[in-house]
């Protein structure tokens, strides 16, 4: 997207995408209205945290900060985002609540996993693997700023293995959302 968009526009895409995610929740008359309702007020949850932690995120632009404010502000917008998305789908498709929220919970850590991934990306992999230039998480602290490379490579892949086992009573069932945990990653190695 940053290499075809308008910053304007790749800034605007996740509330563009909050409200798609509403609209086809909403207008899926194959749901019943009890679920989608459901469904949507969980992204609507996502939405306001997303909005939080971007508040958080530009506060702490250029100050010090925290391992713990850092891991906060990554659980309001990707971590949110992720979880939101995993568990309206659960709600969506049937789940029961105790599974719609290991669900939930997998989508949290592989948002999490992804920052982690996103931040590495921000040093190393530049615009032809990660689509936008590297170097602009300047000036703001990251997960490469608190552990470096290789320990953020570490945390990441602790936060894919945290996500996959949220899926183990599962079985194949939930092999997608394996894959899409396996494939968190399109840092350089």
């Amino acid at each position: 997207a940053h290499l075809v968009f308008a910053r304007w526009a790749v800034d605007l895409a996740p509330a563009f995408m909050i409200n798609m995610a509403y609209d086809i929740t909403l207008a899926n008359s194959l749901v019943p209205a009890e679920r989608r309702v459901r469904a949507s007020l969980e992204v609507a949850r996502a939405a306001r945290c997303m909005f939080e932690g971007q508040e958080v995120d530009i506060a702490e632009k250029g100050k010090g900060g925290t391992e713990e404010n850092v891991l906060a502000c990554y659980r309001l917008k990707t971590g949110a985002l992720y979880a939101a998305a995993a568990e309206a789908g659960a709600i969506v498709c049937g789940a029961a609540d105790e599974d719609a929220a290991a669900v939930s919970e997998c989508g949290l850590h592989l948002g999490l996993a992804a920052q982690f991934h996103d931040d590495i990306a921000d040093v190393v992999a530049g615009v032809h693997n990660a689509g936008k230039e590297a170097g602009r998480d300047r000036g703001k602290l990251t997960a490469v700023d608190l552990f470096g490379i290789e320990g953020t490579r570490k945390r990441a892949s602790e936060f894919e293995e945290a996500a996959l086992s949220r899926l183990r009573s599962f079985g194949p069932t939930a092999d997608i959302l394996r894959t899409l945990v396996c494939h968190a990653n399109w840092t350089t190695q």
